[in-house]
């Protein structure tokens, strides 16, 4: 899946559009919220099989993929969250000495510095940092 990236040169939106914009990404954002957390309460209530058990690695590597595609969206914040799932998965199924596992801190890490980056810059009326992704990561 890509992300799709629109690129404006600035003050060529209208301030109405650039508004219309903002809203719609933040509804977006709303509904994958929900959504995310009735998948958590769904999962939560259901019975823990062998065989799902022996698949967390491969479902670390789905969260981390989320975490990758929200950041892409510079949704820091939800990345964040996506992130701490993987990280927790992968110290469980494989511990903290696994590559894996010390990779998905690393990019947790990467995570928190660019929300940070987000939220004081929304702070401070700042634009918003780049959403750059450096391509690292070990995950299989």
């Amino acid at each position: 899946m890509v992300a799709a990236c629109a690129s404006v040169p600035p003050g060529d939106l209208l301030e109405d559009t650039q508004k219309q914009l903002n809203h719609n990404h933040e509804c977006a954002t709303q509904i994958l919220k929900a959504a995310m957390s009735i998948n958590n309460i769904a999962l939560a209530e259901m019975e823990v099989l062998e065989s799902y058990l022996e698949a967390l690695p491969k479902t670390a590597a789905s969260y981390h993929a989320i975490a990758i595609t929200l950041s892409l969206m510079e949704a820091y914040s939800l990345s964040v969250q996506h992130e701490q799932t993987t990280l927790q998965i992968l110290q469980a199924k494989l511990g903290s000495d696994d590559l894996r596992t010390q990779d998905s801190a690393a990019w947790l890490e990467y995570f928190e510095s660019k929300a940070l980056e987000q939220q004081e810059a929304a702070r401070s009326g700042t634009p918003k940092p780049d959403a750059f992704i450096s391509s690292k990561g070990h995950l299989r």
